[in-house]
């Protein structure tokens, strides 16, 4: 998610220091030429390419199992390699510059396209598949329309749907692992299981009221007890246990 954070933030930076660009007239690496906005723009390419491959491979690590996927994984490194080759060679490097930013056009939507296609064949996974796609065909089609004698409008289009599409990647991927983790852990603690017997009850059978950790069971022991009607009720006495050792309520014949 960092990688197009700081590449957007440093464009923009850029063209402050530039004046003289017009969107309609230049490409976005005429930033990179000249002042401290080549020095700005010119980093951040790098920087953003080489958080764009770490990128590229941790996806390549969760859909290894996925044949598309794992070629769009191998192409989008190849096109995050040559988004640092644009920093590295900017125009007065010559044809060199305009090699590595046809790859970088070309090769990002191709990956997008795989990757895609692979997830769409998941259907828990098909809407973000479909998204993936989207970002594909848009970045190809917005070089199709005119806008002028420069190029940095599709620049910055096509730069901005492979922007959006790495946020919402990187931000699924972060929402499931980070609660795949809290998970695992939650598990694995001591956990205080709070039973509440009906007393005009004649079989006595409980209802868990609430499940919560060992270090916080004396304050919320106190909590339930303030909350619970002063007759008809009963609170038992706490049990330790784990979540993978609940036993299940058998279903009256």
């Amino acid at each position: 998610m960092a990688s197009p954070v700081i590449m957007l933030a440093s464009i923009f930076l850029s063209i402050s220091y530039s004046p003289w660009f017009s969107w309609t007239e230049n490409a976005l690496s005429d930033l990179g030429v000249r002042g401290n906005a080549a020095i700005i723009f010119n980093s951040s390419l790098i920087v953003g390419g080489l958080l764009t491959i770490i990128f590229a491979l941790g996806l390549q690590e969760i859909l290894r199992s996925r044949t598309l996927s794992h070629a769009g994984s191998l192409i989008l490194v190849l096109a995050a390699a040559s988004l640092c080759a644009i920093g590295i060679f900017p125009e007065t490097a010559g044809d060199l510059h305009t090699y590595v930013s046809v790859a970088f056009f070309t090769l990002l939507p191709i990956s997008l396209f795989f990757i895609g296609a692979a997830i769409i064949q998941e259907p828990s996974e098909r809407n973000l598949g479909f998204f993936t796609v989207l970002a594909g065909v848009v970045m190809p089609v917005v070089w199709m329309l005119p806008w002028g004698e420069g190029v940095a409008i599709p620049e910055m289009l096509a730069s901005l749907a492979a922007s959006l599409w790495s946020i919402v990647w990187g931000t699924t991927l972060f929402r499931r692992f980070s609660f795949n983790s809290v998970s695992a852990d939650l598990a694995n603690l001591d956990w205080t299981r709070i039973d509440i017997f009906s007393a005009s009850s004649a079989q006595q059978q409980p209802f868990t009221l609430l499940l919560l950790p060992r270090s916080l069971s004396s304050l919320s022991l106190f909590r339930v007890k303030k909350s619970l009607p002063p007759q008809g009720f009963r609170l038992t006495s706490l049990q330790q246990t784990r979540l993978d050792r609940f036993p299940h309520r058998q279903r009256k014949a």
